[in-house]
């Protein structure tokens, strides 16, 4: 459920890089979030610089973090052209013209050929989302968002329509989706959503809805992002972005969009000012958004801000408040995309195709491999000390570095018996299906065995004392080979359904338990305890 919900998350991150010690790094492992939104310039901090410098630092981050990451990441940014241009011509990238310009002008090819230098040098980052065009028409030149930003090609339907369709054919030639924005238009309005809540309740106008009614029934929208502006002809309740009435009523039933939409950046002032972040989440997710954006950029960056997001909705979902089908109606919005998004450039080679959910399989892999990288990172933090420095006496934050290593080995050695057990039931009794299971004897005891296991973790991360006197040696073998057992575990899960594991109780209440979810959150307690580890060594004046 954590990995379904991140999907629906777009979110960001301060750096040019994603090193080891990255605070985002851990969540983009654990959580496996759908989308990321590149910027080039630090608004919170008023910086230049945040996440893109040249064009092979770009490619580099955008490596760095598939390779990284717990699921495929869909990258995006902003890019339509003129002063909203996250690649921008001085730092390496194509130069490009804004919307108003380009729309003056009315020269269609020249608005194609401008797009598609842009595609290009997106694909070639591996960047196949671009969160443009800007079809809002132009109103009220005197907009402060998009007026007075020149995002807008006319205040003309028409020329809109004409020129949006061909930046998008361009971006499709070339291997990259397009997002419509900012639904139901917000040309009009007479301030700037990043700033305050804006009231366009008297400056709306039908025809707004003009271009995307026409691009959507061209089919030209890959996704469409709403606007945060309130409009009480509307809904007399809430903006856009948090609207049933306008997302699902206007946009998908009225207008037929059946894709993919998004919010527009949930931590802009007209939002965040306003609302409550659990108020947000529920109100978007019911209204019918399948992605929540929060860029981290227009205020400061918040390296929890995923996690946050991922156990509020998880929470609701258990609450019963948020449906899981309709967690699952936006994942296969998404997964569409996604595939999409791997096969729509001319060049297959170019492409990254973008799978949906893992396969059992494929979990069982990444758990691997995140097992040996923790051993790894073990290796390296404990091999160039002497036991004076690994020892036993408690350290700034209660746990010595050695006690947190020595923990961890304690606790595997009750728990792999155990998960030795679950396995063997597994097998014995025949619960390799893909689909779910009904409540039996056998499906109960396979599930028990797992709770048991996860009880005895709970019981010795409070009860257990560390044994005085162990060497470094001792301490770090015993740690290594039980890594190398955990490893040995999976190889024998293989064939196990470990995403879709169900259980019904006799009083109806569906139990979920994926021998896969237990790995990863063996993975997590492994990774919180060598973090512990490396910040008593840091208080302690070693380097880690």
């Amino acid at each position: 459920m954590d990995r379904a919900i991140g999907q629906m998350v777009m979110t960001g991150f301060r750096g040019t890089a994603l090193d080891a010690g990255h605070p985002f790094l851990r969540q983009l492992q654990a959580l496996a979030p759908g989308f990321l939104v590149l910027s080039d310039v630090d608004v919170a901090r008023g910086a230049p610089l945040y996440n893109i410098e040249s064009p092979a630092q770009l490619r580099r981050l955008v490596s760095e973090v598939q390779a990284q990451a717990g699921e495929p990441v869909l990258f995006a940014l902003d890019q339509e052209g003129g002063r909203v241009a996250r690649l921008k011509g001085e730092r390496g990238f194509p130069a490009s013209e804004s919307a108003r310009s380009l729309g003056a002008k009315n020269d269609l090819s020249l608005t194609r050929r401008l797009a598609a230098a842009s595609a290009r040098a997106m694909r070639e980052a591996g960047i196949y989302l671009n969160l443009a065009p800007v079809v809002d028409l132009d109103i009220n030149p005197a907009n402060p968002i998009i007026g007075g930003r020149e995002r807008s090609y006319s205040a003309s339907a028409d020329i809109v329509v004409s020129h949006a369709a061909e930046f998008i054919r361009a971006h499709h030639e070339n291997g990259v989706l397009c997002t419509l924005k900012h639904f139901p238009g917000q040309g009009s309005a007479l301030k700037d959503t990043h700033l305050e809540f804006v009231d366009a309740t008297s400056e709306w106008q039908e025809v707004e809805l003009e271009p995307f009614r026409r691009l959507i029934e061209m089919g030209l929208a890959d996704a469409v992002m709403t606007a945060h502006v309130y409009d009480a002809n509307l809904d007399r309740d809430w903006p856009a972005s948090l609207s049933g009435a306008i997302i699902t009523g206007i946009l998908q039933e009225r207008l037929g969009h059946g894709g993919v939409v998004m919010t527009d950046d949930l931590q802009m002032d007209a939002i965040s000012g306003r609302y409550g972040l659990e108020t947000v989440m529920l109100r978007a997710i019911q209204a019918g958004a399948d992605v929540l954006i929060f860029g981290n950029n227009v205020v400061d960056a918040d390296p929890e801000i995923l996690a946050r997001v991922v156990a509020t909705i998880r929470q609701m979902v258990r609450q019963g408040v948020v449906p899981a089908s309709r967690i699952e109606v936006s994942m296969e919005r998404l997964r569409t995309l996604k595939a999409r998004a791997g096969v729509t450039a001319v060049e297959k080679e170019a492409t990254v195709a973008i799978p949906g959910p893992r396969t059992g399989a494929e979990e069982l892999v990444a758990h691997r491999r995140r097992f040996k990288q923790i051993a790894g990172r073990a290796r390296e933090l404990f091999a160039p000390l002497d036991d004076r420095q690994v020892g036993w006496k408690p350290g700034a934050e209660r746990w010595s570095a050695g006690e947190c290593l020595e923990h961890l080995s304690a606790v595997a050695s009750l728990q792999i018996p155990k998960i030795e057990e679950a396995i063997a039931r597994g097998r014995r009794e025949g619960l390799l299906s893909r689909g779910p299971f009904v409540y039996s004897w056998p499906g109960r005891m396979f599930v028990e065995s797992l709770q048991a296991s996860s009880r005895i973790r709970v019981r010795t991360m409070k009860l257990y004392t560390p044994r005085a006197g162990l060497t470094k040696e001792e301490v770090l073998g015993r740690f290594l080979r039980f890594q190398e057992e955990y490893c040995r575990l999976l190889e024998a899960a293989e064939g196990l359904d470990l995403a879709r594991i169900k259980v019904a109780s006799p009083a109806n209440r569906l139990l979920r338990f994926s021998l896969g979810i237990w790995f990863a959150a063996t993975v997590a307690h492994q990774e919180r305890h060598l973090e512990q580890a490396a910040r008593v060594l840091q208080n302690n004046g070693i380097p880690a």
